[in-house]
């Protein structure tokens, strides 16, 4: 497995390819030169071996252990008198039939049955073998025969031999499987390989590979001795063979035959057997590699285990303790040796040393965030305390992992990390102002680009970023080989929190055994270590645990990193291989191909269908809930006519701005002036438009004639023309109209002319920002621009936020504080959603800027698979890239993916040797570093344009008829009442021009009439609280930002009143645990009627976008409506204790109406 997603083959890997591919191309061509007869021996004479030896050592007495022995050579043993000067181990080789047991103790007995070759012995002392041949002439049950090993009671049978091996790699790649299939032909047989061979937990070697093979295409090459012959048999403290310089042996071999030997070193991990009417047996062993020991690790003993005597007074005497009583760092302080060891680090470290493994925010001095952070719920101390994720390996190494003693005295870890040796490995995705979006799980230094001091816009505090050089740096930036600025994360340098490993290293720590010992699935601890980093760093990142090489665990970022190929130091890995050729002859290069079969599919779940939908889209771009440029360079150059265009809602704002700007030069054209501070040009062409589109009203007309009758005895109508003409707004306009609603006065203005007309729309204009059009105050900004990831940056590090900068009339300010260090679980959720739309923002930029070339590398893997079998080829690597040979493929996909090995797996069987490949694709990476807040002015007002998601509409002036109902049965109850005034989702507060809040935005619907009217009769009529709606077809719920579709809001578009209303709010008083209880009993029988009528308890179960308790109730929709709740309902219809009405059923009164 290599370190990074994508790297090249080995070296001898891309050797053997090319010089396979250019032998099976040779003499294809015309006027080449016929294949030499080496070549056709490699191409039609290759035949693979395979062999198993076993590590099993057979005790002996040594000659100090015989003189101990007293002459009685008899004693009685559970009953029976054995010779006690025999050993257990030659015990065992006496009950299989074996007398001579000085010829097969230590090792000789594995020496004698290596599998290969039938049953073969090897010679450690020269590396050679001494084969079987011919017939056994004794019925001798040990012999060199190849016929007749285990006497000859059922006749001259073969000796036991393997038939086939498979090995598979499980976990991508972090733990492989292998099952050998094997044939014993008399019981001697069988006991003896049961003896040898089928042992849990022993370790087995396995080896493959080809007889012959070639290096340049040409010449042909035999394969040698291996590590059995060579290293196997020798005892440990001739060659120092640990387990862990075994798997480095195995790759050693594996270069020096060119990728034409294999090797697996595994422990039993299961077998069976079938004894066959013939008198066979038909043995299976199943091994496994040595890091699947991470699943299930006992944790290390405490030499000194802490009481509970001990612990509390610590607690009682450090105030840093004092402040962390609750956390699991005390609770859980005594259960293993690395809990106790978080549990003293707090007591004992130095937590102000600058660029340590360990630091606490609040004990830096000077420089640090003491006077910043807030004290009242302790919390500031509970998450105050971090070491890095190098740290932690370190502790685990050292607390956790057993050693393991070979028979030379050499001792080992069983399980190997990559920490630190492997620290400059360790590196993932990051990105230009990335941060942890929650420190309570995991901080790293912020490596802020882009945001300056510019008196006139959005900053951040200096002084505020130089508090973080304690800090080890996360982020690293290089120079790129073509010049770019790269940038990518130090994994280890990750700082975790320690209140969130304690808890995630108690959920992965169980009492197992007779014993009740401290288990600790190791795989499991670090693994949601990792996750809960890549949600705390925006879920960009993919980081996941992995076992490399059978026994080092390693940590590795699974998606592409942006930029890594032009890294010095790691260009090499990722230079573009040759081609793997799969079909046919390649007449460019003169190769053909080893592939014996190949499948390409692609796998859109239904997770991914979205992005491919909006990906397919000519624009191609991503929105805040959907990031899919990946799929957009597929589709570079076309689009799909019916969906040409995906338009995400801050296009529309976009769309409007557009239209505004259209607007001001038609009213400029036109000679149209505004009020300054009160009537915009924009506004001012609308009121002219309405004006002139009214009708003239004639009423006024029909009176002056009365009048001159009655004075002259005439009417002139016919010869004279009473056309009034009026001048406001800079043009003048002739007539006196009635005029509509539009979009500045929704009022009907009877018979004035158009300066009246204006003066009226001043008049209200005032009047509406008396009641409540005011500048936006903190409250406002924080939910106008909760979605912003400039203005979050601004709110956590201290600074200057300036909204709305693509709207020139709109400059709102808000000075920052450092909230960073308050662990707000409000503040976390907004900032994740944030980054969100800031990331998605950046891609959709990147996209457009490289003309469809570069998508996103967040997707990591995308549905496009490919599944090679070719003949069999070592030292492949899962997360190598490889590169097809893409002839018969479209020809944009080499531009657009790359494919990933994601699993290797081998089949050996009747003398050939299978490889067998899957692999996954990733987009092509871009270096992100050139992109900043500087850079990426459009990506900041994207972000606001997303957070100001909304229809922006105008109170509702229109009738409400339903409404209405609900509102005459309202006035009949004494404890029911409708939230007249509400926010209207711009800054402002409603009028109540219809009544109230059930239809400020709109109507509401006939059913939601009818779920109201039933279920408020019934808690009146069984409760004793007072109900007040707040929400139902509402202005609030439809223009407020929001990146899902509410039940209270209708399918209305961008500045048209919607029809909408499927949705109910209520609030109850007094909302004791007592009332609440009945309310929600009656509310969960209404989710089993026959009408989808479902609700949400936002008092005891509130959602991510509550905006306070209440209940929610609305319809078509199953909101709320969970396993549980439909048990508790089921319940209730069985043994009803409330005397309601059929639920889901319309509340009728008793004459029959509403």
């Amino acid at each position: 497995m290599g370190n990074i997603v994508g790297e090249k083959f080995e070296a001898y890997v891309l050797k053997q390819i090319i010089s396979r591919q250019s032998m099976a191309g040779s003499s294809y061509l015309e006027g080449l030169p016929s294949r030499s007869n080496e070549q056709l021996q490699l191409l039609n004479n290759k035949n693979a071996w395979l062999k198993m030896a076993s590590s099993v050592s057979v005790v002996s007495q040594t000659p100090e252990e015989l003189k101990e022995k007293t002459t009685s050579k008899a004693e009685k043993v559970e009953g029976k008198w054995e010779d006690s000067s025999v050993s257990s181990g030659e015990k065992r080789l006496n009950d299989i039939g074996i007398s001579d047991t000085s010829n097969f103790t230590g090792t000789k007995l594995a020496e004698k049955t290596v599998l290969f070759n039938t049953l073969s012995q090897i010679n450690p002392a020269n590396s050679s073998y001494t084969f079987r041949s011919g017939v056994s002439d004794s019925n001798q049950l040990w012999n060199n025969s190849s016929y007749g090993l285990g006497g000859t009671n059922q006749g001259l049978v073969p000796a036991p031999g393997l038939l086939s091996f498979k090995m598979d790699s499980l976990n991508r790649g972090s733990i492989k499987k292998g099952t050998i299939e094997l044939k014993c032909y008399n019981k001697f047989q069988f006991e003896l390989i049961e003896l040898v061979y089928l042992r849990l937990g022993f370790t087995m070697m396995v080896e493959w590979g080809w007889d012959k093979y070639t290096t340049d295409g040409e010449n042909l090459l035999t394969v040698g001795n291996t590590l059995i012959e060579e290293q196997w048999f020798k005892g440990s403290s001739e060659n120092n063979l640990t387990q862990l310089s075994m798997l480095r042996q195995i790759e050693k071999y594996r270069a020096l035959y060119q990728g034409n030997y294999d090797g697996f070193y595994g422990k039993v991990s299961n077998f069976s057997w079938k004894f066959s009417p013939d008198g066979s047996y038909d043995i299976s062993i199943d091994l496994v590699s040595l890091g699947d020991v991470i699943e299930s690790i006992k944790v290390g003993a405490i030499t000194t285990p802490l009481t509970l005597k001990q612990i509390k007074s610590d607690v009682k005497n450090t105030t840093s303790l004092g402040r962390i009583s609750d956390s699991t760092i005390v609770t859980n302080a005594n259960s293993t040796a690395l809990a106790q060891d978080l549990y003293s680090d707090i007591i004992n470290r130095d937590w102000k040393e600058k660029n340590s493994n360990y630091i606490k925010p609040t004990a830096i001095g000077g420089a640090g965030f003491r006077d910043n952070l807030k004290y009242s719920d302790n919390s500031s101390d509970k998450y105050g305390y971090y070491m890095t994720l190098g740290a932690l390996m370190g502790k685990l190494k050292d607390l956790t992992i057993p050693r393991v003693l070979n028979e030379g005295g050499i001792a080992m870890d069983l399980i190997q990390f990559d920490y630190p040796s492997g620290e400059s490995e360790a590196i993932c995705a990051a990105y230009p102002n990335q941060i942890s979006l929650d420190p309570r799980v995991c901080i790293i230094k912020p490596d802020l680009i882009g945001i300056g001091s510019n008196k006139k816009g959005s900053f951040i505090n200096k002084n505020t970023l130089t508090r973080w050089d304690y800090f080890k740096p996360f982020h690293k930036t290089v120079k790129g080989a073509n010049g770019e600025e790269v940038t990518y994360g130090k994994i280890y340098d990750i700082y975790l929190n320690y209140d969130f490993v304690s808890n995630k290293l108690e959920s992965a720590t169980e009492n197992m055994g007779d014993k009740k010992e401290n288990v600790l699935s190791l795989y499991k601890f670090v693994q949601s270590i990792c996750d809960g980093i890549n949600s705390a760093l925006g879920g960009i990142n993919n980081l996941e645990v992995a076992v490399k090489n059978d026994n080092v665990l390693v940590i590795l970022e699974q998606n592409p990193i942006p930029g890594i190929e032009q890294i010095k130091g790691f260009e090499d890995r990722f230079q573009e291989p040759p081609s793997f050729e799969i079909f046919g002859f390649n007449p460019e290069n003169g190769g053909s191909n080893f592939v014996k079969d190949f499948d390409f599919d692609t796998k859109i779940t239904p997770e991914l269908a979205s992005l491919v939908t909006i990906g397919a889209t000519a624009n191609g771009g991503t929105t805040k809930n959907y990031d899919a440029t990946a799929f957009s360079s597929w589709n570079t150059g076309l689009y799909d006519r019916f969906n040409k265009e995906f338009i995400d809602p801050a296009d529309k704002i976009e769309a409007a701005l557009k239209a505004s700007e259209a607007a001001l030069k038609e009213a400029d054209d036109l000679g149209l002036q505004g009020v300054e501070g009160e009537i915009t040009k924009q506004q001012a062409l609308v009121l002219y438009k309405a004006y002139l589109a009214a009708k003239i009203d004639n009423t006024w007309l029909g009176e002056i004639k009365d009048a001159w009758v009655l004075k002259y005895g005439l009417w002139l109508g016919a010869k004279f023309s009473f056309q009034k003409t009026s001048t406001s707004l800079g043009v003048e306009v002739m007539g006196v109209k009635t005029v509509g609603y539009n979009t500045v006065n929704p009022n009907t203005v009877v018979a004035v002319t158009w300066e009246e007309y204006v003066k009226s729309t001043l008049e209200l204009i005032k009047s509406a920002k008396i009641a409540g059009d005011k500048p936006l105050d903190k409250d406002g900004m924080l939910a106008k621009y909760a979605e912003s990831y400039l203005f979050y940056l601004t709110r956590i590090f201290g600074g200057r936020f300036v909204g709305a900068s693509y709207i020139k009339e709109e400059a709102e300010t808000l000075e920052g504080e450092l909230t960073y260090f308050d662990y707000n679980d409000q503040i976390i959720k907004e900032g994740k959603a944030a980054f969100k739309a800031y990331i998605n923002s950046l891609h959709n930029l990147i996209l457009a800027k490289s003309e469809g070339k570069k998508g996103s590398n967040v997707l990591g893997f995308l549905p496009i698979s490919m599944a090679i079998t070719f003949e069999g080829l070592s030292g492949i690597k899962i997360y190598n890239q490889i590169n097809i040979g893409q002839r018969f493929l479209p020809s944009n996909y080499p531009s657009s993916f790359k494919f990933i090995i994601s699993t290797v797996n081998h089949s050996i069987s009747e003398n050939g040797w299978e490889t067998g490949i899957d692999t996954i694709s990733t987009p092509r990476t871009f270096s992100t570093r050139g992109y900043s807040f500087a850079d990426l002015e459009g990506v900041s007002d994207d972000a606001q344009k997303i957070a100001l998601q909304a229809y922006e509409l105008d109170e509702n002036t229109k009738a409400t008829p339903i409404a209405d109902i609900l509102r005459i049965f309202i006035a009949q109850q004494d404890r029911l009442t409708e939230k007249l005034i509400g926010k209207d989702g711009k800054g402002g507060y409603t009028k109540g021009i219809t009544g109230g809040e059930l239809s400020s935005g709109g109507d509401i619907s006939v059913e939601t009439l009818n779920m109201g009217l039933s279920i408020f009769e019934n808690i009146l009529k069984l409760t004793d609280v007072d109900i007040v709606i707040t929400a139902g077809n509402d202005l609030l719920h439809n223009n407020i930002k929001k990146s899902y579709v509410s039940r209270h809001q209708g399918p209305g578009k961008a500045g048209e009143l919607n029809d909408g209303g499927k949705a109910l709010d209520f609030t109850i008083s007094p909302s004791t645990p007592e009332n609440l209880e009945k309310v929600n009993d009656i509310l969960q029988r209404y989710i089993m009627g026959n009408k989808p009528w479902w609700y949400l308890d936002e008092y005891g179960d509130p959602s991510s976008i509550s905006s306070g308790g209440h209940f929610h109730i609305s319809h078509a929709t199953m909101e709320g409506a969970g396993t549980e709740e439909r048990k508790l309902a089921l319940k209730y219809l069985r043994n009803p204790e409330l005397n309601l009405p059929t639920p889901g059923q319309p509340y009728m009164n008793k004459s029959g109406g509403f």
